[in-house]
């Protein structure tokens, strides 16, 4: 384990009474704002309040969060986890009948002089007891509940803000939703934790909510960057598009273009990229450092103690998991001695740098022992300017395994020239016999909420 973690390695710092009572702290700020109004820290607090003598009302230990207003959200996410009792987030089957749903309208009626929640549970195992479950994304393998402690949430919260990657200077825009764990951080939680405003629009057009709220900073999927590239070259003018104020933008999940990484930086747009899983809380590395390397996904996080075992990156520390809820079995596969196994390859080097090789599920294994790592063929394939977006399956079984590719080109008329240099990419990984079919459009490819291509879409 890196030593550094000692910095975090008080038990009053790791619990959400600490970071409730850290939001008293900047209680004149502004902690959200909306096209209509605006709401303090004092006034976010007092609402935590209130909604705690809500959720106190209830028997029930899992709360299922089906609220869209964020202010509503917020506070009752923290009502109640410092109830001791466990958020649900997103859609999740039933948590053995041991749960109740809460919606908006179900907290319109907390006033001015609703009764205020002053004193919270402080016994909880912060460390073994889950606060919230929330389903991991499922890209490339059927999502999971996952249990989350206090501890596993603040340690995450508390090294990237004395990092310095979130600060109280900013103003966040909420994009990502707060059923996953990069929203639920990026949006809320790591904001609010250093005393920032977090603007929140109507949902209808982001790049309205962007000139109107001028954010600092944002965390977006990657795809989102290639259309704010897009924007500002047809408009000409970067502060016709994202406000006159955006100067960085964390990402992850899917791969980024070094081109894109170099155009936004050009208007004045840093892109953070960041790696990691929901089952580590869900950030591994980050590239916040001003030294960064080519192809590197960051540098490992302080609390974070990762080794390459096998190919594979495997984890231990305070922000891993404490398991999938109601299935110990699934756990066990992916957390050994320790660490937890993330199913995904890569390496390491000497400076602390990770560098992802891919799934180790989307590994495509031929019937004469060669192996490809699709998304390696995939950033190949990327580097063909005309090409914006692409992915290499295996369809088939034993001796018939092929791969397919799908390819979307930003302009059709590319596709004779196109498919030559495809073909020529394909043969330094596998021999023509095992190559299917290419299925070149200028249509989109189907991607989840937080923008990754959904490969199993594409299997058949």
């Amino acid at each position: 384990m890196n030593d550094s973690i000692s910095i975090i390695s008080s038990e009053d710092r790791l619990s959400f009474i600490s970071f409730f009572e850290k939001l008293r702290l900047f209680s004149k700020k502004i902690a959200f704002k909306s096209y209509e109004t605006e709401w303090t820290y004092a006034n976010l607090v007092e609402l935590i309040e209130k909604t705690g003598s809500v959720i106190n009302l209830f028997s029930e230990k899992y709360i299922c969060l089906k609220i869209e207003h964020p202010v509503l959200f917020c506070a009752t996410l923290f009502s109640v986890i410092l109830s001791e009792k466990v958020a649900v987030l997103g859609e999740i089957e039933t948590c053995d009948n041991n749960e109740v749903t809460i919606c908006d309208n179900d907290l319109h009626n907390i006033t001015a002089e609703s009764k205020k929640c002053t004193i919270w549970k402080s016994d909880a195992d912060i460390e073994a007891a889950p606060c919230v479950i929330v389903k991991s994304s499922g890209t490339t393998s059927v999502s999971k509940k996952v249990m989350l402690s206090q501890k596993n949430l603040m340690t995450e919260i508390i090294t990237l803000t004395e990092l310095k990657l979130f600060t109280g200077d900013d103003i966040y825009l909420h994009i990502l939703p707060f059923s996953h764990l990069f929203g639920l951080l990026g949006d809320l939680l790591l904001p609010l934790y250093v005393g920032a405003v977090v603007c929140f629009g109507n949902n209808n057009n982001i790049f309205d909510d962007m000139k109107c709220f001028n954010p600092t900073q944002m965390c977006l999927p990657p795809v989102a960057l290639d259309s704010i590239i897009y924007l500002i070259d047809c408009s000409g003018c970067k502060s016709s598009v994202v406000g006159t104020s955006l100067n960085k933008i964390i990402t992850g999940g899917a791969d980024i273009k070094d081109t894109s990484v170099t155009i936004l930086k050009r208007h004045g747009i840093d892109i953070i990229k960041a790696y990691g899983l929901t089952e580590c809380s869900p950030c591994i590395s980050v590239d916040f450092c001003k030294k960064r390397k080519l192809g590197s996904v960051g540098h490992i996080l302080p609390c974070c103690d990762v080794k390459i075992i096998n190919g594979e990156i495997t984890v231990a520390g305070d922000t891993v998991m404490v398991g999938y809820w109601n299935d110990f079995e699934s756990t066990s596969k992916v957390i050994k001695n320790g660490r937890l196994y993330t199913g995904d390859l890569g390496s390491l080097d000497s400076d602390g740098y990770l560098f992802l090789a891919g799934r180790k599920t989307n590994l495509i294994v031929f019937d004469n022992g060669t192996k490809i790592v699709p998304e390696e063929v995939e950033k190949s394939i990327l580097s063909i300017p005309e090409i914006t977006e692409c992915i290499v399956v295996d369809n088939g079984s034993g001796k018939h395994i092929r791969v397919d590719i799908y390819i979307v080109l930003s302009k059709i008329e590319y596709e004779s020239k196109i498919l030559s240099c495809i073909h020529k990419i394909l043969r330094k990984y596998c021999s023509t016999e095992y190559v299917g079919n290419t299925i070149i459009s200028d249509t989109p490819l189907k991607r989840n909420e937080l923008g990754k291509i959904d490969r199993r879409f594409y299997r058949k």
